[in-house]
């Protein structure tokens, strides 16, 4: 069972699929589901739930407490003795970055999904805002620092006509739900409070070594008076709690763009990368914007450590041939053609001379459109390792390239010097069994009604200031100081006295 992208035609019958099928010898049948992540975490539980298992579920990302609570029911079995007899791959991937190992070992010593690590600069501060420049040339503004210089751009987006379709009045700014790093619970609220959507603890952060909960401190409630405030001025549309990125990328896209201003991981959320408009290419990033108490930041993720990607279920028959297979997928020669399909269509190596993205002597050149839909490569699917040192060499040529170079330098030149120290980051945890199934109870209904109640704010269906005590005693009742104190153990049984506040 695979967790699909979108970009892929058919798994089935895709080039990498029959390429893998020759070299291993192993047959795959597929269950693809596609969506978000979300869906994909929904579509996870219902085939555990269904009784009916695949033999192996792929790029699911389970989370640690997930994996900790259905490997303690048997439902994910170890992988700890396959590891050490066929996966030379894994094997490597541990020697080389001695990290990822302890990140992927549950509290019970058992290690029950094979990670995807990537490490890759512009991910690790994906949560991004990008900006149309040629709209801020055109209107002769500079590009926004702080929260309200950041109103004052949008409502100049609105009140004047910068896509030049003679209309005003559309709301600059957008969002979509539930895609990378595009929902508005994200990047707006940090110039209050950090608001950390990269890792696996959610809005939580670390405050003098004790895990909290930002959506329930009053430097949250700012956070959303601040978001309310331009849905009141019309600057965003209530779609962008709502609608998709395929949505977002139609209006873009179009004739007349009319979002000035969008969240995002990258621009191909938005807009159709080497595509002959070249919209893509407009946008860049805005900083993080400073708030009203001087609060700068943005959310780190220092691993790059994508757990819970593989994992072999308790109704697979021949586990032993499951995990070579699997393991396979760690080499580079084979991450290659997954990643970018056959040599000489998908990819080829750079010629001397050639720089990487960095600036360093190029390794590979990019030969495909990276948005294409497309039955040659599986794009991120599924379990690799890419160090930074294969993703930097890069050659800095075609659409992929350009892409990739201009994603390394905004993310360098924008969002390094505000990124969050380690003493502001909860590092991922890894709750017993136990406390694992009562943390999934738990957060469930947190995060449900947090979501809720987060839009009901910012559009005005429930009132800030007399509904924040109502929301407070209903974020409790749901067990949220429950849910930290579970939380707070497991920091301490894996991270005390090893989380640096230097780091």
């Amino acid at each position: 069972m695979l967790h699909g992208d979108a970009r892929v035609e058919d798994y089935a019958t895709n080039w990498f699929t029959k390429w893998y099928e020759k070299l291993t010898n192993v047959h795959v049948e597929w269950q693809v589901t596609s969506g978000s992540p979300q869906e994909a975490q929904q579509a996870l539980s219902l085939t555990v739930a269904s009784g009916s298992l695949p033999d192996a579920m792929m790029y699911f990302g389970s989370d640690p407490t997930a994996l900790a609570y259905y490997g303690g029911q048997g439902t994910f079995i170890p992988l700890n003795s396959l590891i050490d007899k066929y996966g030379l791959g894994a094997q490597q991937l541990f020697k080389e970055q001695p990290v990822v190992h302890d990140l992927i070992t549950s509290a019970d010593g058992n290690i029950y999904g094979l990670p995807q690590v990537n490490i890759c600069y512009h991910c690790s501060m994906v949560q991004k805002m990008w900006i149309d420049q040629t709209w801020l040339d055109k209107l002769g503004l500079k590009m926004p620092q702080t929260t309200e210089e950041f109103r004052t751009v949008l409502q100049a987006f609105k009140d004047k006509d910068p896509n030049g379709n003679g209309k005003t009045g559309a709301a600059p700014l957008t969002g979509a739900a539930k895609s990378w790093q595009m929902d508005l619970r994200g990047y707006l609220i940090n110039p209050f409070i950090l608001e950390d959507t990269l890792s696996t603890n959610q809005h939580l952060l670390l405050r003098d070594g004790k895990v909290m909960a930002n959506f329930v401190a009053p430097e949250y409630k700012d956070a959303l008076k601040y978001i309310k405030s331009l849905f009141d001025q019309g600057l965003i549309g209530s779609e962008a709690l709502t609608q998709a990125d395929t949505d977002v990328r139609q209006v873009v896209e179009g004739p007349h763009n009319q979002y000035g201003a969008i969240l995002g991981g990258y621009m191909g959320l938005f807009s159709e990368v080497g595509g002959k408009s070249r919209r893509w290419l407009e946008y860049v990033t805005v900083p993080p914007l400073k708030g009203p108490s001087g609060n700068r930041v943005t959310p780190i993720d220092r691993f790059g450590v994508n757990g819970g990607q593989f994992m072999i279920t308790s109704a697979a028959k021949n586990p032993d041939l499951i995990m070579r297979w699997a393991d396979g997928f760690y080499q580079s020669e084979i991450r290659l053609r997954s990643g970018n399909g056959p040599r000489g269509t998908g990819w080829e190596y750079a010629a001397a001379g050639q720089t990487g993205i960095d600036g360093s002597p190029a390794c590979v050149v990019s030969l495909k459109n990276y948005d294409a839909v497309q039955n040659d490569m599986w794009y991120d699917t599924g379990i690799f390792y890419q160090s930074s040192a294969s993703r930097l060499c890069l050659a800095a040529v075609g659409s992929n390239g350009k892409l990739e170079s201009v994603l390394y330098n905004q993310t360098h030149d924008n969002y390094a010097p505000y990124a969050a120290p380690a003493s502001m980051i909860v590092p991922p945890l890894f709750p017993d069994t136990k406390a694992a199934a009562e943390m999934s109870t738990l957060w469930t209904g947190i995060n449900n009604y947090g979501d809720q109640a987060f839009g009901e704010f910012v559009t005005g269906k429930t009132d800030i200031d007399t509904g924040w005590d109502a929301y407070i005693a209903n974020i409790n009742k749901l067990g949220l100081p429950r849910y930290l104190e579970l939380k707070q153990a497991a920091f301490d049984a894996k991270w005390k006295g090893k989380w640096s506040p230097k780091s």
